[in-house]
């Protein structure tokens, strides 16, 4: 899966590039830059409170006309990425998520949880449980400070301590709670042997997917502009 994971996000990345060198071609966008300088000194020089405030309406207009533009560039470029992370992202992290042989625990800590008679403790170093827990509906986990709900051990799960905090672990793909005294802040994710530097918030295959995607954008865009010279 890592190599598929790998390859679709060349092409994503590919695509990334491109796209975003045909609507920069098609819009343009470089005018703001070339009259940038000239109205800069005008309205620094200009003593006309009427001709200043022309300058001033113009380079509001070429400022407004090319954030629009790259907003356009923006969206355009990255609309493939993000369909195919919405539309399939779910079932595929799903599908990898299957293949867990422990569920990692992070900060390490140590946690019992129990559910449908069954006891899932963690390891000696409080990082994991292994094998990882597979039941339905939800369990019961015995914290630091109490007890805490944990539903559904193979997806992502995390509870934060600030609204920020769960706003980037929900983009990120993870089911968000608000930290409590029983939890803390804590993460748990199902892990199939990820070693990745960003792990836990990125298993393998996503990181993978992401860094092939920005190598290839970048090498793409690099290869784009030097045929445009």
């Amino acid at each position: 899966m890592l190599w598929i994971a790998t390859a679709v996000g060349a092409a994503l990345g590919t695509g990334v590039a491109s796209i975003s060198q045909v609507v920069s071609r098609r819009f343009g966008g470089g005018d703001f830059w070339v009259a940038l300088p000239e109205l800069a000194r005008a309205l620094v020089s200009q003593s006309d409170g009427d001709q200043f405030l022309k300058n001033y309406g113009r380079l509001l207009r070429l400022l407004a006309a090319y954030l629009f533009r790259n907003a356009l560039q923006l969206g355009a470029s990255f609309a493939p990425v993000i369909a195919t992370v919405v539309l399939l992202g779910p079932s595929v992290m799903e599908l990898y998520n299957r293949g867990a042989t422990e569920l990692a625990v992070y900060p390490a800590r140590n946690l019992q949880i129990e559910a449908e008679g069954a006891v899932y403790t963690t390891n000696s170093p409080g990082s994991a449980i292994a094998p990882a827990p597979d039941f339905a509906g939800s369990g019961v986990a015995a914290g630091r400070d109490g007890l805490f709900e944990v539903a559904n051990p193979r997806r992502n799960s995390a509870w934060c301590t600030t609204e920020w905090g769960r706003l980037g672990m929900e983009l990120l793909g993870f089911a968000t709670f608000p930290a409590t005294d029983a939890t803390g802040y804590l993460v748990l994710r199902p892990r199939r042997g990820d070693t990745n530097p960003v792990w836990p918030y990125l298993n393998d295959l996503e990181f993978y997917f992401y860094l092939s995607l920005t190598v290839a954008s970048g090498l793409t865009a690099l290869f784009l502009k030097s045929r445009g010279r």
